[in-house]
């Protein structure tokens, strides 16, 4: 082809293309069909659904949250925090029985370090039905469970069937009177509650008071809150007699001595006409005085007690000789083959040693449970331990019996059947102060559940204080919070950009 006709053809192909776009630029696109409706559309899709996404996942994990009680306590305290022993209580009750926790206080008012909590506990379990009832709204509900019961606002009421627990606001909030802090215990009481309600035999265990006794609230509420129903009584003024289902008779440092009448009730208690099958605690202390009515008959046990201290300056708490820290006999518990250990070490202050009058008669076994070390420990006349701490050359060498069971038998068809005597040398082992953070409500528990048959996990939750601060974030939560923030959330942001380019590169 000539040079002419190539450059005609090229001139004609530029007016060509220059005609059409021409006539192209005269023409307006639908927006509709644009490039740029196309993938803005995309775009505002993609952000929407991102928007949607969040709001459906922060609604399903805040239901979630609520229902499994995944949010996190970062106070000092752990006020919010359920105990594991409470879990595996919960845990090993009768699904098929239903629970009901009410708290009669309006809900949207209610202290969220309280309504946390009983969140929490009714997450434990499907069975545990938890509802709130404002009685400034409906007064007539304080009395739905009966005139009987003291509800007021702020009560938390725990019922199963016919069974019913009611703790007041001073039940679950404890203020020291000397500091003036307020603790928190509403788990143990709901534990307390939901134990209560739900057993098959609510087991009764009396009080003596009316002789100076002393220093058994802590115990008190330590068996309240593990299902026992407690009761204080007076021997010379209670003429009702005693209830089929007691199980437990407690004497915590009489100042008086019991009557003669006084003693048979008691052996009446433990003898449970000719079934025995009832027990006895005695705790005793260094300031207690002569008791020859009830010493005697301790006597008939094999049990006497030394007018004395027992100290211990190697094993001991802090420096202070008279918080001796005792060790645990390897014997097993007459008759059940449980032997009898803790794993924080128990504290026996202020101690009389025991004397074991005999091993074994046709009526009774006796044993040790809990003693002194022997290399270390000594004890001194109650007249002179208030001069000195030090051992001195007439004081006696351990070791000694702090603590000691006896169990009277008997058989009945050839099944052997028994009463047990635990006797104490401190009574001050059961002080509030020490009950739980040591050994001792864990021992005294084991000696319980034989005492009353049971098997129940045991409930020793510690109150919380209410002047917690923000705690430092322990190291798994640090991790958990670590991974989320550095690794979930940026492959969210990546998978849903990697997408977005993806419909904009091939669509």
């Amino acid at each position: 082809m000539a040079d002419k006709d190539m450059d005609f053809l090229k001139e004609n192909d530029e007016v060509t293309v220059s005609a059409i776009q021409s006539e192209n630029k005269g023409k307006k696109q639908p927006f509709f069909k644009s490039r740029g409706f196309k993938y803005g559309s995309l775009a505002t899709a993609a952000t929407v659904l991102v928007i949607v996404a969040v709001i459906a996942a922060n609604f399903v994990l805040s239901s979630l949250s609520d229902r499994y009680s995944w949010s996190l306590d970062f106070t000092s305290t752990g006020v919010y925090e359920i105990s594991d022993a409470t879990k595996e209580a919960v845990n090993s009750l009768d699904p098929s029985v239903e629970i009901n926790v009410t708290v009669f206080y309006k809900e949207s008012e209610y202290p969220s370090y309280l309504s946390e909590t009983v969140k929490r506990f009714a997450n434990l379990s499907d069975s545990i039905k938890l509802s709130y009832v404002d009685p400034v709204v409906n007064p007539a509900a304080l009395t739905q469970y009966g005139a009987e019961y003291s509800i007021e606002q702020g009560s938390v009421v725990v019922s199963a069937g016919d069974r019913v627990r009611v703790f007041g606001v001073d039940d679950y909030l404890v203020t020291d009177t000397e500091s003036g802090a307020v603790s928190v215990n509403l788990e143990e009481r709901l534990a307390a509650g939901v134990l209560f309600v739900t057993k098959d035999e609510v087991p009764v265990v009396y009080f003596l008071n009316g002789n100076g006794e002393k220093g058994y609230d802590a115990l008190k509420t330590m068996f309240a809150n593990n299902g026992a129903e407690v009761k204080d009584i007076n021997l010379m003024k209670d003429t009702t007699g005693f209830d089929p289902n007691s199980k437990l008779m407690v004497i915590c440092s009489p100042m008086s001595d019991y009557s003669d009448a006084e003693i048979r009730l008691i052996d009446d208690f433990l003898n449970n006409n000719n079934e025995l099958g009832r027990n006895l605690m005695y705790f005793s202390s260094t300031d207690s005085v002569q008791l020859p009515n009830l010493e005697k008959y301790l006597r008939e046990w094999g049990v006497e007690f030394n007018r004395d201290m027992v100290l211990d300056a190697k094993y001991c708490v802090g420096t202070t000789p008279y918080m001796v820290i005792p060790e645990f006999t390897t014997e097993s518990i007459s008759d059940t083959g449980a032997t009898i250990s803790t794993v924080t070490s128990p504290i026996a202050p202020n101690a009389r040693s025991i004397n074991l009058l005999f091993d074994e008669n046709v009526l009774y076994k006796t044993q040790s449970l809990m003693s002194s070390i022997p290399e270390s420990s000594y004890s001194k006349d109650t007249s002179v331990v208030t001069t000195t701490w030090d051992k001195a050359d007439s004081d006696k060498s351990g070791p000694f019996d702090l603590s000691v069971l006896s169990t009277k038998y008997k058989y009945i068809n050839n099944v052997q059947v028994q009463s047990y005597l635990l006797a104490s040398g401190s009574v001050d082992m059961l002080d509030s102060s020490i009950l739980t953070y040591s050994g001792n409500g864990e021992y005294l528990m084991q000696i319980y559940k034989i005492m009353v048959n049971e098997q129940d996990d045991t409930i020793l939750a510690a109150r919380k204080s209410l002047s917690s601060k923000v705690a430092a974030i322990p190291s798994d939560k640090v991790m958990t919070m670590t991974v989320i923030v550095l690794v979930v959330l940026p492959l969210i942001c990546l998978l849903i950009g990697l997408i977005v380019y993806i419909r904009r590169r091939f669509m």
